[in-house]
């Protein structure tokens, strides 16, 4: 993907204060950033040296709204 292009998104709601992704992190891959309700909350880095499977990543202290 050119840098200049729109990257991939997922929307979706949820009711909590913390968020969970499961999947990989490898070298081909990048960094995600979190919008939440349209705000910056914050980077997400998928890379690894090497393509390791069942990786948590962990978004904890949101406000807990719905």
């Amino acid at each position: 993907m050119d840098k200049f292009e729109t990257a991939p998104s997922i929307n979706g709601s949820f009711t909590g204060n913390e968020l969970v992704f499961y999947g990989a992190n490898a070298p081909y891959y990048g960094k995600a950033d979190l919008f939440i309700d349209g705000t910056y909350n914050r980077t997400i880095d998928f890379y690894s040296p090497s393509l390791s499977f069942n990786e948590t990543s962990y978004v904890s202290g949101l406000s807990n709204g719905n």
